[in-house]
Formats: structure tokens, sequence, C-alpha cells
């Protein structure tokens, strides 16, 4: 997963290439205040993708390709972003009407949605290292009766974009923030080269430990662990198992290919670096496809900073966090798809 678009530079992807990774969610994230405004929703876009230009010679160069993120789609939310679905700290993680996207009911939103994943689709259908277009980041409906249901716009994205490029892979988010509990809902979209995505920070209250109150009980001694008591169940691999088992079900019943877009620990977690290894071995046992959250975003979700809280500079020794990943980074094969 990619920091923010404009951050992202040549060296980072350099370094990327010296872990062995071999493909990058680019968050075409546009800012709250632009998302609201088509002319300046357009604007951002553009300077995003502009900026992945002139990267893609150094994506080829190191091997890695690109999954094209519409992390913001126009519009963006009604609601204030900081404090809902899985950016916040899974107990404050409540679904509201304000968490739905504005496309889901205005006209002009939609229209320009489909619009920007026609022009994006045109801009790189002849482009190898973009390798998939992940159609809407966490959309969420449970609190709203939308007049264009998640799945449905979802499926009009992917129409129009197989018009112009037959062949990428598309990426189909669930519902209620990307939440594998929504699988049940999903159902397969009518076309090839499909994945189906959820995000996995589960137990929020262990993966976020506080972020929506700027981790308050953290910052007094007050740090979680893992495998731990979360809402009155022990959290461990097994339990890992039981919360991926909607996502399970659906990839054996229609054969689907599957992709964890996100999934993370907060830094400072304890047991964060046995969370990903457990995480990580249940996507590689059911053959999923992955991408960590994040590099070089936020410190806090840094595989390349330590375990201090209080400490915000990169440390010079790998992590055990960081050791996890690049352990798994090295069984990849740029062009197997693996």
């Amino acid at each position: 997963m990619s920091p923010q678009p404009l951050k992202l530079k040549k060296e980072d992807i350099t370094e990327l290439g010296r872990w062995k990774a071999n493909v990058m969610r680019y968050q075409l994230n546009v800012p709250r205040s632009l998302a609201g405004d088509p002319a300046k929703y357009r604007n951002w876009l553009e300077r995003c993708l502009k900026n992945l230009d002139n990267l893609l010679p150094e994506f080829k160069k190191q091997n890695i390709y690109v999954i094209l993120d519409m992390h913001t789609p126009p519009g963006g939310r009604y609601g204030k972003m900081q404090l809902l679905g899985t950016a916040s700290d899974g107990k404050r993680a409540q679904a509201t009407p304000q968490s739905a996207f504005r496309m889901f009911f205005e006209d002009t939103y939609k229209d320009l949605y489909l619009s920007c994943w026609k022009e994006i689709a045109e801009r790189y259908k002849d482009q190898d290292i973009i390798v998939a277009y992940d159609l809407v980041n966490e959309p969420d409906q449970s609190m709203s009766m939308p007049k264009y249901d998640y799945l449905w716009l979802q499926e009009q994205a992917a129409k129009a974009i197989r018009k112009i490029d037959p062949e990428k892979l598309l990426i189909v988010t669930c519902d209620e923030w990307a939440k594998s509990r929504t699988f049940p809902k999903l159902r397969p979209l009518p076309l090839k080269n499909v994945l189906y995505t959820f995000h996995f920070y589960s137990p929020g209250e262990y993966t976020h430990q506080g972020i929506a109150d700027q981790f308050a009980q953290a910052k007094q001694g007050k740090i979680k662990g893992y495998p731990g008591k979360y809402d009155g169940y022990w959290f461990d691999r097994e339990q890992m198992r039981v919360s991926m088992k909607p996502v399970r079900d659906f990839q054996l019943k229609y054969g689907a290919k599957i992709y964890v877009g996100e999934f993370s620990v907060i830094r400072f977690a304890e047991g964060g670096a046995q969370y990903l290894e457990d995480a990580i071995s249940l996507f590689e046992e059911y053959g999923w496809n992955w991408t960590y959250h994040a590099f070089r975003e936020w410190n806090y979700w840094s595989v390349e900073h330590s375990d201090d809280i209080n400490d915000i500079a990169p440390t010079k020794q790998d992590t055990d966090r960081k050791k996890v990943l690049l352990r798994y980074f090295q069984k990849n094969k740029f062009g197997s798809g693996n």
C-alpha cells in the first residue's frame, strides 16, 4: 500500500525492490476538502496519475506491479472520515449514514466516478505494469438506502472498463468498510479476471489501540497484546480463521480469487510480528493475494519504525514486523501472479 500518492518517490520504489515486493496498491486519495468539487477532484486525480506516470519506469525496473486504488471516489463521503470505518479503533468504528459515499445518492458523482474509470482505463490499457483496477475503497451503505447500490455501481464501472481494457484484473470490494462478514451478501460479477477483496483489521481494539483518541490509553502504558481476549473470546490464529471464514466460503463456493487489500497492526502493539505472521500464513494457505497497509504513509503503520510508541524516527535495524514481510516477499516471482 502506497503512501499518499504525491509523496511517493523513486527511491521509495527502489527500496521496495530491495525488499523483493512485487506489487504496490497506489492509492488515488483525493483530500476530503476537494472531493466534493468535480473540477478540483479531476485536477487532483490528474496530479496523482502524472506522478505515477513519472514513476512507472522505476516500477518496471524493480519488477513491481501497480494496483490503481480508487481510494477516494468523486464526492467522497457525507461525513468526516477520521472516526469511521477501519481507520478507527474498532469500538468507535460505528457505521452511520454519513459514512456512505455521495456517489451512492447523487448523479453528479456517480457519473464522474464512471467517467474517471473510463479515462483511467484508456490511459493505462497498454501498460502491463498496471496490473489491476481496484474499483472503490471501503464502501459502506449499511446504515442507508442508497439510490445506487455499492455492488451495482462497481459492476457498472467494471463493465465500462471492460469495453476499453478487456484483460486487466478488476477488484470488487465488499460492504461495511470491506469487512469479511459481508461476503455472504456479495455475488460474483459476470466478468473475467475479477478479484474480490476485504480488509483485515480484527480485532480493531488490538490492531488500532485507540487511534480515535490519539492512543490515550496506550500512552499511559495500557497496551493490548496478541494473542488475547477481546469481546469475551480468545483471539489467536484459529480465531483469525473463523473471522475469515465468510471469505473462504465464498472462494470455495464460486472458485473466486481473493485479494486482501489492507491488513496491519499498529507498530507498538504487543505481539505485532506474531499477528502479521499468523495473518499472512492464512492468506498464503488459502492462496490469497495481499498488500500490507502501509509503506511510508504514517509512522504508526510503518514496519521501518520501532515498537516504541514515542519514537517517531525510522530504526536502523529491521524490526520483527519487517522481518515477517521480508520473509514472505522472498517467495515472490515477478509475472507469476504470486
